[in-house]
């Protein structure tokens, strides 16, 4: 009975034995976890070797026998084996290392397997700012990967925006050549309107002594007014399109403002995380275009309002002029309206 025991028991550390246990030193959690994080930068770095291999035996291997190669010469499946060529292509060196694998960025050197793969969703020319400016070694994969869907959630929403910016830019520029034309054609009138009125000046003053006509005064001058009125309203009837088309821009460029500057707020908090200054400067660039309407649109309103006192201030004058001068006056307005029906 107390043999059994003693087996039970089981041996005694006898003096001078040294177990195994007692010669592993204890490590605290912060240097297990620096241990693992190693181990996992040297995992990424085996695995982008691995790819390296898998490509160049792709390349040799017959076409169509590089799936079954793999599955039954490596133990990978062919997904597996999709990813670290992949891996390769975006992290691998250009050139075996004779020191051991290695990646082509000391940024990558201590990501995972899990988020190298990840970040395969960002261009490689955006990758490396992406992976230091987010921090991604303290993230965790699953918000690495959120994470990056913002990121393309944003620049989605600032690419409409921009396109929406830029067709919207587009009409006002239309609308400006057409304000600028319009306006040349009143500056145009406006002279005119001045060089008659110089000539009706001039013919009050001039001592010529011109004979009655017989046309009844009223009627002559009906006709002139009609004449004017003819000749105004064409050009008036294409002034009102512009000006309504041009406050239908502003309307727009108002709504897109409006638009802009949310988008501004949202990349004005993407930049605090993602650095993200392009899209920044790009939205602002496009507030600059839109507002360079504005002048253009108020000198053509004046322009037009200068024109319409000078047509008023002739009819009044053709309607004072002494009877011996209707037929000069009616020449003189009828060649004005002419002109303006042009």
């Amino acid at each position: 009975m107390q043999e059994r025991q003693g087996r039970r028991a089981g041996p005694t550390k006898q003096k001078g034995d040294v177990r195994m246990s007692d010669l592993v030193e204890k490590k605290s959690p912060e240097v297990l976890a620096a241990e693992i994080r190693a181990l996992s930068a040297s995992m990424l770095a085996n695995i982008v070797e691995i790819g390296r291999r898998m490509c160049q035996a792709k390349e040799i291997l017959p076409h169509g026998q590089f799936g079954e190669w793999v599955k039954t010469k490596t133990g990978y499946s062919q997904s597996a084996a999709n990813n670290f060529m992949k891996l390769f292509r975006e992290y691998g060196a250009p050139q075996e290392s004779l020191f051991g694998a290695e990646v082509n960025s000391q940024t990558f050197g201590n990501l995972p397997y899990s988020k190298a793969l990840a970040l395969l969703a960002v261009p490689a020319e955006e990758r490396e700012d992406f992976v230091r400016d987010n921090h991604v070694e303290e993230m965790s994969t699953r918000e690495l990967k959120q994470a990056i869907k913002e990121r393309d959630e944003l620049r989605k929403q600032l690419d409409e925006e921009r396109t929406a910016a830029e067709g919207a830019g587009q009409k006002i520029a239309e609308l400006e050549e057409r304000l600028e034309a319009s306006g040349k054609e009143a500056a145009r009138q406006r002279r005119e309107a001045e060089q008659a009125k110089e000539e009706l000046e001039a013919l009050k003053a001039a001592p010529v002594e011109v004979s009655i006509q017989s046309a009844d005064p009223e009627e002559v001058q009906r006709a002139v007014e009609e004449a004017l009125r003819k000749a105004g309203e064409a050009h008036k009837a294409e002034l009102d399109a512009v000006v309504q088309e041009a406050q239908k821009a502003n309307e727009e460029r108002e709504e897109l403002q409006k638009r802009l500057k949310k988008a501004l707020q949202k990349a004005k908090t993407a930049t605090e995380s993602a650095n993200d200054g392009a899209a920044q400067l790009e939205v602002e660039r496009l507030k600059k275009e839109l507002a360079m309407a504005d002048p253009v649109v108020a000198e053509f309103r004046g322009l037009f309002g200068q024109a319409s006192e000078l047509v008023a201030k002739l009819l009044e004058l053709a309607d004072r002029a002494p009877e011996d001068k209707k037929q000069n006056l009616r020449d003189a307005l009828a060649a004005l309206g002419k002109q303006m029906g042009k």
